[in-house]
């Protein structure tokens, strides 16, 4: 299990909402399929505040990430992970009951709870009237109307705070030596060649100064290199950048930490014509002499 959430941690943006959305669609079909002998009906301010309240449950689950590296350290990462993939799991199956309710309170048709799941026709869930105009009617709308919106803004709040607090855990708590604890951790979980292998794929090609450019990083086992190009007045000056390269790697913690964990770093620099102006291979044993 804690492999699993080891490389959900290295995934872009996109894939977590993919997997995020996968968890979420499971839970709704399993929820659909527990509740298909229910004839439960849900008014339409009743719904809205079941679903904002159970917005405001999932957006919770974003604090989780906030204890990762401390899970890590105490091998605890599974726990994370069970929180975070059931809690989205439990989240489409409660969406999915609810909607369920809300559809055969509107026309005795169950398949629409389905609309739930997609933004805009979920306001048709919000909307619709009951099929039976007659009953006696609930609880004051107004007043669940409120609430529902209440726990919109205040689930909004929560999530932007959890968010915050995840990025500090991720980016160990904004220093250099917590950033370089936690690459210890995920190097340990997935191992250097996976870990070598995520930072290429995921390494933005940006200009590092106004006479460099990374162009691209390509992992081959425990060797990343890094292929730079530089101006023609860098190129000229191609003999100072070995030292200068060597000394930048071996006083970065975070580099350190990868080179520590078995990693060849290689930094090739290239002149604009494409010749190679310098090429600087690195390894904690060259950085501890």
């Amino acid at each position: 299990m804690s492999g699993l959430v080891f490389q959900f941690l290295l995934l872009s943006t996109l894939q977590r909402l993919l997997v995020a959305f996968a968890l979420l669609l499971a839970g709704f079909a399993a929820g659909m399929y527990l509740r298909r002998n229910s004839t439960a009906e849900l008014r339409r301010a009743p719904y809205f505040v079941l679903f904002a309240l159970s917005l405001f449950a999932v957006r919770l689950l974003a604090f989780a990430w906030s204890f990762s590296t401390t899970a890590m350290e105490r091998n605890l990462l599974w726990l994370v992970g069970l929180v975070i993939f059931g809690g989205l799991f439990a989240f489409g199956a409660v969406s999915a009951t609810i909607a369920r309710a809300r559809a055969i309170n509107i026309d005795h048709n169950p398949s629409k709870a389905w609309l739930a799941l997609v933004p805009l026709a979920n306001l048709y869930l919000f909307f619709a009237a009951p099929f039976d105009l007659s009953r006696k009617p609930g609880p004051p709308a107004p007043v669940l109307v409120i609430l529902g919106f209440a726990l919109i803004f205040g689930g909004a709040y929560v999530q932007q705070r959890a968010e915050k607090a995840a990025a500090r855990d991720t980016f160990g708590g904004g220093t250099m030596e917590g950033l370089a604890r936690r690459t210890e951790l995920e190097i340990r979980g997935v191992g250097i060649e996976e870990y070598l292998k995520q930072a290429a794929e995921n390494m933005p090609r940006i200009r590092i100064d106004s006479e460099t450019r990374l162009v691209d990083a390509i992992a081959e086992g425990t060797t990343l290199t890094y292929y730079y190009q530089v101006t023609q007045a860098a190129a000229n000056s191609g003999a100072m950048l070995e030292p200068m390269v060597l000394k930048a790697n071996c006083e970065n913690p975070v580099a350190l930490a990868i080179l520590d964990g078995g990693a060849t770093l290689i930094h090739q620099y290239d002149g604009p014509t494409g010749i190679e102006v310098a090429k600087v291979t690195i390894t904690a044993q060259r950085c501890s002499t």
